[in-house]
C-alpha cells in the first residue's frame, strides 16, 4: 500500500488554486487616479445640469402658481395686496398696433380695469413699478396691458406703507373677447421673490 504523497512545493495542498498576484504598483496607481477623476466629474456634471435646468425655469419657462381672486376680494402678491374694483368696456375703440400677442387686429375694443393696491411694506412700493398686466381669454391667448397708478404720491423716496393707490389698467382686445377676458397680474421675472415659480393673480369678474 503506497504511503501518503508529500505536499507540493511551498506547503500548498494539491488541487488549490494559487492566489492572484497583486497588480503592479503603476497599474494600481492608475486605477486610483481614474476612480478619483470619476468621483470628481460626476458631481460636477450633475451640478451643471441642475444649474442649466434651474436657469431655464428662471428665464424661459417658469412654473405658474395661479390664484383665482373673486371680484372685490383681496389677494397677496409679493409685498402688496390687490383687488379688482371694476371694469369699463368701450367697444367703439379702434385697436392699437402690437396690443395683442398675435399682433394688431383689424378692429378692437378698449378695456379699462381698476385695481387697488395695498402697500404692506417698503418693498411693496418698489414692486409697484415691476408689475406685469396681461389679459387672457378662455383659449389661453394673452394681450399685454398698461397699468398706471392714479395716486401721484406713491414714490420710492418715502414709502407710504399702508397706502392704497388705484391702478388703472388699459388694453385693446378683439371685440369678440371683450366681456370674457380676465386680468392676470404678476411680478416681472427677475424681480419676483420666488425665482422659479411665477405667482399669478387672476381676477374673476
Amino acid at each position: 500500500m503506497p504511503g501518503p504523497q508529500p505536499p507540493p512545493p511551498g506547503g500548498r495542498p494539491a488541487g488549490d488554486a494559487a492566489p492572484k498576484a497583486p497588480p503592479p504598483p503603476r497599474r494600481l496607481k492608475r486605477r486610483l487616479i481614474e476612480l478619483g477623476a470619476v468621483l470628481i466629474l460626476v458631481p460636477a456634471y450633475l451640478g451643471i445640469h441642475w444649474y442649466d435646468d434651474h436657469n431655464n425655469a428662471l428665464t424661459f419657462q417658469p412654473d405658474e402658481r395661479v390664484t383665482i381672486v373673486p371680484r372685490g376680494a383681496w389677494a397677496k402678491l409679493g409685498h402688496n395686496q390687490w383687488r379688482l374694483l371694476g371694469r369699463q368696456n368701450d367697444p367703439a375703440t379702434a385697436s392699437a398696433p402690437g396690443s395683442s400677442a398675435a399682433g394688431s387686429t383689424p378692429a378692437g375694443a378698449r378695456l379699462t380695469l381698476l385695481l387697488q393696491a395695498k402697500v404692506l411694506d417698503a418693498k411693496g412700493v418698489e414692486e409697484l413699478d415691476t408689475m406685469v398686466y396681461e389679459l387672457r381669454d378662455r383659449a389661453g391667448n394673452l394681450w399685454s396691458a398698461e397699468g398706471e397708478a392714479e395716486n401721484p404720491s406713491v414714490s420710492s423716496d418715502e414709502p407710504p406703507v399702508g397706502s392704497m393707490p388705484i391702478v388703472r389698467v388699459t388694453a385693446t382686445v378683439p371685440p369678440t373677447v371683450l366681456t370674457s377676458v380676465v386680468l392676470d397680474l404678476h411680478i416681472q421675472p427677475f424681480h419676483r421673490p420666488e425665482r422659479t415659480v411665477l405667482d399669478v393673480l387672476r381676477f374673476a369678474h
